[in-house]
């Protein structure tokens, strides 16, 4: 059991990410947004994601320190975005209100 658990743990979480990464209409974004096993189940992959980098064991839950796109356990797992769509979305619509005409996340 424990050969196999962390791969399917990392498998889950390349899921994870990449949902992040898309707009809210694409299949699979809108299909697990509405899955409550997968919503129900996220908490869990989060705090064992946590384990598996030892931040839970050191005490040490900072922003730098997230399994979170953005995060350096998501650039280990291939995803160089620097923020979620979503965050994306709120930077842009941030920056369009307050009159900027700077490109969100640079």
């Amino acid at each position: 059991k424990a050969s196999y658990c962390g791969s399917v743990l990392k498998c889950c979480n390349i899921v994870r990410l990449h949902v992040d990464t898309l707009p809210p209409n694409v299949f699979l974004t809108s299909y697990l947004q509405n899955h409550i096993l997968w919503l129900s189940f996220l908490p869990r992959l989060k705090r064992e994601a946590n384990k598996q980098c030892d931040f839970e064991m050191q005490g040490d839950l900072s922003k730098e320190n997230t399994v979170d796109i953005g995060s350096s356990f998501a650039h280990s797992m291939g995803f160089t975005e620097k923020c979620s769509y979503k965050a994306l979305q709120q930077n842009t619509v941030h920056n369009t209100s307050a009159g900027g005409n700077e490109v969100a996340g640079q």
